[in-house]
Protein backbone atom coordinates (compact mmCIF):
# COMPACT_ATOMS: atom_id res chain seq x y z
CA UNK A 1 0.00 0.00 0.00
CA UNK A 2 1.35 3.38 -1.01
CA UNK A 3 0.16 6.67 0.54
CA UNK A 4 0.56 10.02 -1.23
CA UNK A 5 -0.36 13.52 -0.20
CA UNK A 6 -2.51 15.49 -2.60
CA UNK A 7 -0.59 16.20 -5.78
CA UNK A 8 2.37 14.02 -4.80
CA UNK A 9 1.40 10.88 -6.71
CA UNK A 10 3.30 9.80 -9.83
CA UNK A 11 0.65 9.02 -12.48
CA UNK A 12 2.93 6.37 -14.04
CA UNK A 13 3.55 4.61 -10.72
CA UNK A 14 -0.17 4.44 -9.91
CA UNK A 15 -0.59 2.02 -12.81
CA UNK A 16 1.33 -0.68 -10.90
CA UNK A 17 -0.94 -3.27 -9.22
CA UNK A 18 -1.56 -2.60 -5.55
CA UNK A 19 -3.41 -0.23 -3.22
CA UNK A 20 -2.71 3.51 -3.52
CA UNK A 21 -4.13 6.13 -1.14
CA UNK A 22 -4.13 9.81 -2.10
CA UNK A 23 -4.61 12.11 0.93
CA UNK A 24 -6.41 15.34 0.03
CA UNK A 25 -6.71 18.50 2.09
CA UNK A 26 -10.23 19.40 3.26
CA UNK A 27 -12.07 22.07 1.24
CA UNK A 28 -12.04 25.64 2.45
CA UNK A 29 -14.93 26.48 4.75
CA UNK A 30 -14.33 30.21 4.99
CA UNK A 31 -17.28 32.46 4.16
CA UNK A 32 -16.90 35.56 1.99
CA UNK A 33 -17.24 38.85 3.78
CA UNK A 34 -20.42 40.89 3.44
CA UNK A 35 -20.86 44.63 3.99
CA UNK A 36 -22.45 45.50 7.32
CA UNK A 37 -22.37 49.29 7.01
CA UNK A 38 -25.50 49.74 4.85
CA UNK A 39 -27.97 52.25 6.32
CA UNK A 40 -31.57 52.04 5.10
CA UNK A 41 -33.67 55.19 5.43
CA UNK A 42 -37.35 55.73 4.64
CA UNK A 43 -38.84 59.20 4.31
CA UNK A 44 -40.52 61.82 2.16
CA UNK A 45 -38.90 63.81 -0.66
CA UNK A 46 -39.71 66.29 -3.43
CA UNK A 47 -38.47 64.06 -6.27
CA UNK A 48 -37.54 60.50 -7.13
CA UNK A 49 -39.08 57.03 -7.39
CA UNK A 50 -41.62 55.99 -4.76
CA UNK A 51 -41.33 52.70 -2.86
CA UNK A 52 -38.07 51.58 -4.44
CA UNK A 53 -34.62 51.38 -2.77
CA UNK A 54 -32.01 53.69 -4.33
CA UNK A 55 -28.30 53.43 -3.40
CA UNK A 56 -26.30 56.56 -2.53
CA UNK A 57 -22.89 57.28 -1.05
CA UNK A 58 -23.39 60.81 0.27
CA UNK A 59 -25.84 63.71 0.39
CA UNK A 60 -24.82 65.06 -3.02
CA UNK A 61 -25.55 61.82 -4.87
CA UNK A 62 -28.75 61.34 -2.89
CA UNK A 63 -29.88 64.86 -3.86
CA UNK A 64 -29.69 63.96 -7.55
CA UNK A 65 -32.30 61.26 -6.96
CA UNK A 66 -34.46 62.92 -4.30
CA UNK A 67 -33.86 66.70 -4.31
CA UNK A 68 -32.63 68.91 -1.49
CA UNK A 69 -33.48 68.91 2.22
CA UNK A 70 -36.85 70.22 3.36
CA UNK A 71 -37.73 71.61 6.80
CA UNK A 72 -40.45 69.11 7.62
CA UNK A 73 -41.02 65.95 9.60
CA UNK A 74 -39.92 62.63 8.07
CA UNK A 75 -37.84 64.37 5.38
CA UNK A 76 -35.59 61.80 3.68
CA UNK A 77 -32.74 64.15 2.77
CA UNK A 78 -32.56 65.60 6.29
CA UNK A 79 -31.98 62.08 7.61
CA UNK A 80 -29.25 61.53 5.01
CA UNK A 81 -27.56 64.79 6.03
CA UNK A 82 -27.58 63.90 9.72
CA UNK A 83 -26.32 60.36 9.09
CA UNK A 84 -23.52 61.63 6.83
CA UNK A 85 -22.39 63.99 9.58
CA UNK A 86 -21.88 60.92 11.75
CA UNK A 87 -19.79 59.13 9.10
CA UNK A 88 -22.39 57.10 7.20
CA UNK A 89 -21.50 56.66 3.51
CA UNK A 90 -23.45 53.66 2.24
CA UNK A 91 -27.19 54.35 1.97
CA UNK A 92 -30.26 52.60 0.63
CA UNK A 93 -32.99 55.23 0.40
CA UNK A 94 -36.73 54.78 -0.08
CA UNK A 95 -39.14 57.61 -0.75
CA UNK A 96 -42.73 57.21 0.47
CA UNK A 97 -45.83 59.37 0.05
CA UNK A 98 -49.38 59.56 1.34
CA UNK A 99 -50.78 58.88 -2.14
CA UNK A 100 -51.58 62.51 -2.99
CA UNK A 101 -48.30 63.14 -4.84
CA UNK A 102 -48.57 64.51 -8.38
CA UNK A 103 -46.10 65.39 -11.11
CA UNK A 104 -45.42 68.85 -12.53
CA UNK A 105 -46.38 69.39 -16.16
CA UNK A 106 -46.40 71.91 -19.00
CA UNK A 107 -47.34 72.33 -22.67
CA UNK A 108 -45.08 73.17 -25.60
CA UNK A 109 -47.12 74.81 -28.33
CA UNK A 110 -50.89 75.00 -28.04
CA UNK A 111 -51.36 71.26 -28.48
CA UNK A 112 -47.88 70.26 -29.63
CA UNK A 113 -46.36 68.47 -26.65
CA UNK A 114 -47.49 67.73 -23.13
CA UNK A 115 -44.46 67.52 -20.86
CA UNK A 116 -44.75 65.67 -17.54
CA UNK A 117 -42.02 65.32 -14.92
CA UNK A 118 -40.78 61.74 -14.69
CA UNK A 119 -41.31 61.74 -10.92
CA UNK A 120 -43.92 63.31 -8.69
CA UNK A 121 -43.06 66.17 -6.36
CA UNK A 122 -42.54 69.91 -6.27
CA UNK A 123 -39.01 69.68 -7.63
CA UNK A 124 -40.53 69.04 -11.03
CA UNK A 125 -41.63 72.68 -11.13
CA UNK A 126 -37.95 73.59 -11.60
CA UNK A 127 -37.75 71.77 -14.95
CA UNK A 128 -37.38 73.82 -18.12
CA UNK A 129 -37.70 72.55 -21.69
CA UNK A 130 -36.07 74.66 -24.42
CA UNK A 131 -36.92 74.17 -28.08
CA UNK A 132 -34.60 75.65 -30.72
CA UNK A 133 -33.15 75.07 -34.19
CA UNK A 134 -31.02 71.92 -34.42
CA UNK A 135 -27.36 71.75 -35.34
CA UNK A 136 -28.29 70.31 -38.72
CA UNK A 137 -30.30 72.49 -41.06
CA UNK A 138 -34.00 71.68 -41.08
CA UNK A 139 -33.98 70.00 -37.66
CA UNK A 140 -34.89 70.89 -34.08
CA UNK A 141 -33.13 70.60 -30.73
CA UNK A 142 -34.61 70.09 -27.26
CA UNK A 143 -32.70 70.82 -24.05
CA UNK A 144 -34.16 69.64 -20.73
CA UNK A 145 -32.73 71.26 -17.61
CA UNK A 146 -33.20 70.64 -13.89
CA UNK A 147 -31.02 72.37 -11.25
CA UNK A 148 -28.44 69.98 -9.83
CA UNK A 149 -28.67 67.58 -12.78
CA UNK A 150 -26.68 67.50 -16.03
CA UNK A 151 -28.87 69.02 -18.80
CA UNK A 152 -30.24 66.58 -21.38
CA UNK A 153 -29.89 67.45 -25.08
CA UNK A 154 -31.77 65.95 -28.03
CA UNK A 155 -30.43 67.32 -31.31
CA UNK A 156 -31.13 66.99 -35.04
CA UNK A 157 -34.76 65.94 -34.63
CA UNK A 158 -37.28 65.66 -37.46
CA UNK A 159 -35.27 66.17 -40.64
CA UNK A 160 -37.76 66.50 -43.49
CA UNK A 161 -40.80 66.27 -41.18
CA UNK A 162 -43.60 68.81 -40.84
CA UNK A 163 -47.00 69.20 -39.21
CA UNK A 164 -47.96 66.66 -36.53
CA UNK A 165 -45.31 64.17 -37.63
CA UNK A 166 -42.67 66.60 -36.37
CA UNK A 167 -44.26 66.82 -32.91
CA UNK A 168 -44.46 63.03 -32.79
CA UNK A 169 -40.75 62.80 -33.68
CA UNK A 170 -39.82 65.29 -30.94
CA UNK A 171 -41.76 63.29 -28.35
CA UNK A 172 -40.15 60.04 -29.53
CA UNK A 173 -36.66 61.55 -29.28
CA UNK A 174 -37.29 62.62 -25.68
CA UNK A 175 -38.85 59.33 -24.60
CA UNK A 176 -36.67 56.90 -26.53
CA UNK A 177 -33.50 58.83 -27.31
CA UNK A 178 -32.05 59.71 -30.71
CA UNK A 179 -28.63 58.98 -32.25
CA UNK A 180 -26.08 59.43 -29.43
CA UNK A 181 -28.63 60.90 -27.02
CA UNK A 182 -30.32 58.52 -24.56
CA UNK A 183 -33.92 58.77 -23.37
CA UNK A 184 -34.74 61.49 -20.88
CA UNK A 185 -34.51 60.66 -17.19
CA UNK A 186 -36.24 63.92 -16.25
CA UNK A 187 -39.44 64.20 -18.31
CA UNK A 188 -41.98 62.23 -20.32
CA UNK A 189 -43.32 63.79 -23.53
CA UNK A 190 -46.68 63.14 -25.18
CA UNK A 191 -47.39 64.46 -28.69
CA UNK A 192 -50.68 66.27 -29.17
CA UNK A 193 -52.74 66.85 -32.29
CA UNK A 194 -51.09 70.10 -33.38
CA UNK A 195 -50.14 70.55 -37.04
CA UNK A 196 -48.60 73.98 -36.49
CA UNK A 197 -44.85 74.44 -36.84
CA UNK A 198 -42.88 74.57 -33.55
CA UNK A 199 -41.78 77.93 -32.24
CA UNK A 200 -38.43 78.30 -30.50
CA UNK A 201 -38.72 79.09 -26.79
CA UNK A 202 -38.56 77.78 -23.23
CA UNK A 203 -41.38 76.13 -21.30
CA UNK A 204 -41.30 75.89 -17.50
CA UNK A 205 -43.22 73.11 -15.81
CA UNK A 206 -45.64 74.00 -13.03
CA UNK A 207 -47.46 72.20 -10.25
CA UNK A 208 -46.37 69.02 -8.53
CA UNK A 209 -47.17 67.72 -5.04
CA UNK A 210 -44.79 65.88 -2.71
CA UNK A 211 -47.56 63.83 -1.09
CA UNK A 212 -46.60 64.52 2.52
CA UNK A 213 -49.79 66.04 3.91
CA UNK A 214 -50.93 63.13 6.08
CA UNK A 215 -47.69 61.18 6.44
CA UNK A 216 -47.30 59.49 9.83
CA UNK A 217 -44.67 57.22 11.36
CA UNK A 218 -47.04 54.23 11.03
CA UNK A 219 -47.50 55.00 7.31
CA UNK A 220 -43.75 55.22 6.82
CA UNK A 221 -43.15 51.83 8.43
CA UNK A 222 -46.00 50.21 6.54
CA UNK A 223 -44.70 51.50 3.19
CA UNK A 224 -41.23 50.22 4.05
CA UNK A 225 -42.56 46.72 4.68
CA UNK A 226 -44.30 46.74 1.29
CA UNK A 227 -41.00 47.07 -0.59
CA UNK A 228 -40.01 43.70 -2.07
CA UNK A 229 -37.58 41.73 0.15
CA UNK A 230 -35.82 40.65 -3.03
CA UNK A 231 -34.99 44.31 -3.73
CA UNK A 232 -33.98 45.07 -0.18
CA UNK A 233 -31.56 42.13 0.14
CA UNK A 234 -29.37 41.93 3.22
CA UNK A 235 -30.69 45.14 4.80
CA UNK A 236 -34.39 44.21 4.84
CA UNK A 237 -34.08 43.29 8.53
CA UNK A 238 -33.47 46.92 9.52
CA UNK A 239 -36.74 48.37 8.21
CA UNK A 240 -38.40 48.60 11.59
CA UNK A 241 -35.38 50.35 13.09
CA UNK A 242 -35.21 52.65 10.07
CA UNK A 243 -38.80 53.84 10.38
CA UNK A 244 -39.03 54.04 14.16
CA UNK A 245 -35.56 55.26 15.07
CA UNK A 246 -34.15 57.15 12.08
CA UNK A 247 -37.40 58.91 11.25
CA UNK A 248 -38.63 59.56 14.77
CA UNK A 249 -35.39 60.55 16.50
CA UNK A 250 -33.29 62.19 13.79
CA UNK A 251 -35.93 64.74 12.80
Amino acid sequence: MTIFTNGGANPVATGVPGLTINVQAPPSTSLPGAPSDILGIVGTASWGPVGAPVPAGDEDTAAISFGTRKARKYDLMTQVYLAAQQGASNFRLVRVTDGTDTAASGTVGTTGLTITAKYTGTRGASIQVTLSAGSQAGTWKVVVSLPGVQPETFDNIGLGLTANALWVAIAAAINNGIANFTASNIIIATAGASTAAPVAGTTSLTGGNDGVGTRTNDDTERNARQVSPLDIGRWRRVWREVSTICVSRWV
